[in-house]
């Protein structure tokens, strides 16, 4: 018997005869972890209607779970899975699941981010018996993330992260949801309070002038949510033009940067998706 960390809770576990060989994964990071595995031919049932760009597509074979939040219990059911990969959209419905198969929960810990991303992804890749080829790749992306941490923290820059929503912005406390660019990457905050840590919190343009970062990063759920490449385009000149945004000193100095909007809000966290932020990342950096 092979007995597994499940991380539905401190101390739970989850325990299999033979390794998994019928996976179903509720997110594209698990997906994306499975396929950098070379085992992506493991997965029967995944999200299939907003595949990020960066995926592309999945195999017919792989059954459309639907939605990444409203999960049809009966179609997972009918899939006969021996386990089931939930992340923090899905994480309410464990107990139901788990009256279907074991549960492993591939959310990383915000307050601890890089070390639980490592245990994690290690976990799982023991699961599928892949331990030696997710330490190779855990390897490179520490170093990845090394060359960028030594770039950012010797800089003065102050940095803030947005989420743009419909002409709406949110903004998030370090640690949570966008923990990476913080407490991975060592982007130094802007200073402000927060009410909230993993839910964003409302924010408008004057504060964020007012708050006067050097750089300004931008993740458009609108664009993720809707991927339509020349409406994405048109919708992120107008608001390069907004004069109130005009206003933002990161706007004037060329350091208020759009990310690619499905890698960072449909996705981010395996172990394909963390690469490809990183190298974003480093990328901009160099500009």
């Amino acid at each position: 018997m092979n007995i597994f960390n499940s991380y539905v809770k401190p101390e739970a576990k989850i325990t299999f005869d033979t390794l998994p060989s019928r996976i179903v994964t509720l997110g594209y990071d698990a997906y994306d972890t499975l396929r950098a595995l070379g085992v992506e031919n493991l997965v029967v049932g995944a999200p299939k209607h907003r595949i990020p760009e960066y995926i592309s597509s999945m195999p017919d074979s792989v059954i459309d779970t639907k939605s990444l939040k409203d999960i049809d219990l009966e179609l997972i059911r009918s899939l006969n899975p021996d386990l089931i990969i939930v992340s923090a959209r899905t994480l309410h419905l464990v107990e139901e699941l788990e009256t279907i198969a074991p549960v492993f929960n591939y959310e990383t810990d915000t307050s601890n981010y890089w070390s639980n991303f490592d245990e994690i992804n290690l976990e799982l890749a023991r699961i599928v018996g892949k331990e030696e080829e997710a330490q190779r790749l855990l390897t490179d992306l520490n170093k990845r993330a090394d060359k960028i941490r030594t770039t950012s923290q010797v800089s003065p820059s102050k940095t803030l992260l947005l989420l743009h929503n419909e002409n709406k912005f949110t903004t998030f406390k370090p640690n949570s949801r966008f923990a990476l660019f913080f407490t991975l990457l060592g982007f130094t905050p802007v200073d402000r309070d927060y009410s909230f840590t993993e839910l964003g919190e409302s924010i408008k343009v004057p504060e964020i002038a007012d708050l006067d970062a050097d750089r300004v990063f931008i993740i458009n759920r609108s664009a993720a949510m809707r991927y339509d490449p020349e409406e994405d385009a048109h919708e992120q000149k107008m608001l390069m033009q907004r004069n109130d945004l005009q206003t933002i000193r990161a706007s004037e100095t060329g350091c208020l940067v759009f990310l690619t909007p499905d890698l960072w809000y449909l996705s981010g966290g395996g172990l394909d998706s963390t690469g490809l932020q990183l190298e974003e990342i480093a990328e901009i950096l160099v500009r």
